[in-house]
Order: structure tokens, then C-alpha cells, then sequence
């Protein structure tokens, strides 16, 4: 079964309007330093609230934009932030007030 959790802290430590968001998170990656590196075989990336890490975030995905093309799969592995619910291999999804627009 398909769990979909809906956004528990939206407005909280980012924009609850998917505009706002999208908005956000496109300035963040726009102002990302340029980095000239090989193409990163894994990123370690915080994920705390937007004001918090979001610049920091922000310059580790930007320096995968020159690599898009390189890549054929991406495995996002982070922790279950309540502590409760199903393992690993269960599927979940979450409700993300994002467009990529």
C-alpha cells in the first residue's frame, strides 16, 4: 500500500504555497556558486529548513547542472523523520507544495 504523507511543517521552515516554493528554491540554485569539479558520484546534502541550509543545499545540487547528462539514476536515501512508520522497501510518498515549473 502507498502511504502519502501531506507536508507537517509547510510554512514552518519553508514557503507552504507551491509559487513561493518553486520561487525559492530557484533563486537558492540561481545564486549557487559555480563549481568546477568532476562529476560527483555522491553528495552528502543537509536538509533543514530552508533558511537554515538551503544556500548550502543549493551548491551541492548545483554542481551536479554541468553532470545532468552523465547521469541515469539518482538514489535519494535520508532518515524517516518521525521514527514511526514502515522499513526500508516499503514504498512511501510525500506531498512536496513544489512545481519544477
Amino acid at each position: 500500500m502507498i502511504q502519502i504523507r501531506e507536508p507537517a511543517v509547510a510554512d514552518y521552515f519553508y514557503p507552504a504555497d507551491s509559487g513561493e516554493l518553486s520561487a525559492t528554491i530557484h533563486q537558492m540554485l540561481h545564486e549557487a556558486p559555480v563549481l568546477h569539479t568532476a562529476a560527483p558520484k555522491a553528495l552528502i546534502v543537509p536538509h533543514a529548513g530552508y533558511i537554515y541550509s538551503g544556500p548550502v543545499a543549493a551548491t551541492a545540487y548545483a554542481s551536479l547542472r554541468p553532470h545532468r547528462d552523465e547521469y541515469t539514476r539518482v538514489v535519494l536515501l535520508g532518515p524517516q523523520p518521525s521514527g514511526c512508520g514502515p522499513g526500508p522497501g516499503h514504498e512511501r510518498r510525500r506531498h512536496v507544495p513544489h512545481t519544477t515549473g
